[in-house]
């Protein structure tokens, strides 16, 4: 394999880490996790030696350089054999991506293509990553997976190595991104993929708990150590008030919990080179070009020409995001005229409906884009002068991130990582109430900030000035890799 030797040099001086994730940027991205497996390996490289296995679309191997390296042979029964081909690509900053293509991972991640179900389609990633691993990557010292597609994993490192097809027994750390989706299945799932319970301690106890099984409940079971993406979601999982019931195993684990807080990609996201921005600036420049770029914002989206504070909303249009309270708090705050709004995303249909009717209601302030569109995200950071995220739950949150290293005030609930990234009153508004009053009075604050010059500069200069790179969370994720290595 082209870089084969290069990569086992570098392996001989740091051990070798195995990231496994439906989702990576640039190559799959649907939401925050692809920018955590896309970045977290990069900051990580000056300490281990990293490599990401993810699924391969046909497309998605076609627009890169990937390389043809082995062919797979995962097993799934005495005369049943499923044949995996696995590519390869090396970053320039010295990640390799190993992508596994086969029929099941063909079209969009999260689609399907067969009567399978998606636990069924990422089991067997989950067990075609570890088989890659196992017969290319034998050196590996510690593996990383994310979130539920990837909660069997620990537990094919077991099954691999008991098999002797394994030297060691490989540690691994699983990462919950978001643990309102939690990978369900009926029961058949051990006997489609040969499962033992009886042989896995976590297995087990899942298989004879419920009626079905629960990949992130496994995996939380199984793995060496786990993760959430901010450590006041850590905190929170911890409580029965959080979707996904399942506190009592968190709390069985506790010790072995931490929350490591995700960063952002400040090469990418940087309003001084930014080519969406029609004017680009840093932090001595921003005023003038804030000013260019909400103009030309107004423009493109047909919104009047005015003085109130402009707010942007970039993301899925869902009761966790907080929508159901956005939508009476706009039709307050539009009627009387305090703001204007922008907001590019989809989601529910319900509240698709809803702001398209306040649209029509009142054109000349509100604009609305169904669909993700990067551009104008990234000219939404750029322009607006607020950022609302009155996440009903937040795991981590980089939309809050962003908007602060574009100068755009946060408006944020007292949730999860919003609660770890913005400090009331120096980098944004935080409120701590689930309701629309309470997200109309912290609008209503940020308004009179906004009137404030003074105050209104010192929090955007504070905004821009916070570090939010992936230095000191990649830090942290090596001191509790050396915990395993």
């Amino acid at each position: 394999m082209k870089g084969q030797t290069s990569t086992s040099k570098r392996s001989a001086a740091r051990p070798l880490v195995v990231h496994i994730a439906a989702e990576c940027s640039p190559f799959i991205k649907v939401g925050g996790l692809a920018d955590v497996v896309g970045s977290l390996p990069q900051a990580l490289q000056s300490k281990v030696t990293n490599v990401v296995i993810i699924p391969l679309p046909r497309a998605i191997r076609q627009a890169a350089d990937w390389k043809l390296v082995s062919t797979i042979i995962i097993p799934l029964g005495l005369a049943h054999r499923e044949r995996v081909r696995v590519y390869t690509l090396l970053h320039r900053s010295g990640v390799r991506y190993y992508g596994l293509q086969h029929s099941l991972f063909e079209g969009a991640i999260y689609s399907l293509a067969t009567d399978l179900t998606l636990v069924e389609k990422f089991t067997f990633f989950s067990l075609a990553a570890v088989n890659t691993l196992a017969s290319l990557l034998p050196e590996t010292k510690l593996v990383h997976c994310h979130d539920w597609h990837t909660g069997l994993v620990p537990t094919f490192l077991d099954t691999t190595h008991q098999a002797g097809q394994l030297k060691n027994n490989i540690p691994s750390v699983f990462t919950i991104h978001n643990i309102a989706y939690q990978g369900l299945s009926k029961k058949t799932l051990t006997k489609t993929f040969k499962l033992k319970p009886a042989q896995e301690l976590a297995l087990m106890e899942d298989y004879y708990d419920d009626d079905q099984l629960n990949l992130m409940k496994i995996a939380i079971l199984s793995a060496d150590k786990i993760t959430t993406v901010s450590p006041r979601y850590a905190r929170e999982l911890l409580t029965v008030e959080q979707p996904g019931g399942l506190a009592t195993f968190l709390n069985r684990r506790k010790k072995d919990l931490s929350g490591i807080i995700n960063g952002i990609d400040l090469e990418s996201f940087d309003p001084a080179t930014d080519r969406a921005l029609v004017a680009t600036y840093n932090k001595k420049t921003w005023r003038p070009a804030k000013k260019k770029n909400k103009n030309s914002l107004r423009r493109q989206l047909g919104l009047a020409s005015s003085a109130l504070p402009l707010v942007g909303i970039v993301g899925r249009l869902v009761e966790q995001k907080g929508i159901d309270l956005i939508v009476p708090a706009l039709e307050q705050l539009l009627s009387a005229k305090l703001i204007q709004c922008v907001i590019v995303g989809s989601g529910d249909s319900r509240y698709e409906h809803e702001l398209q009717e306040l649209q029509k209601k009142y054109p000349q302030s509100l604009a609305l884009k169904l669909g993700f569109d990067d551009t104008l995200a990234r000219r939404i950071y750029g322009s607006c002068d607020f950022f609302l995220m009155p996440s009903h739950f937040e795991p981590c949150g980089l939309g809050q991130m962003i908007a602060m290293r574009y100068g755009t005030v946060p408006i944020v609930r007292a949730t999860g990582g919003l609660a770890d990234t913005v400090h009331h009153l120096k980098t944004g508004i935080v409120f701590k109430d689930y309701a629309a009053t309470a997200l109309i009075r912290a609008i209503k604050q940020a308004i009179n900030l906004y009137q404030n010059p003074q105050s209104w500069y010192t929090m955007v200069s504070q905004d821009m000035a916070k570090d939010s790179s992936w230095k000191a969370s990649a830090k942290k994720y090596y001191q509790l890799y050396q915990t395993l290595l």
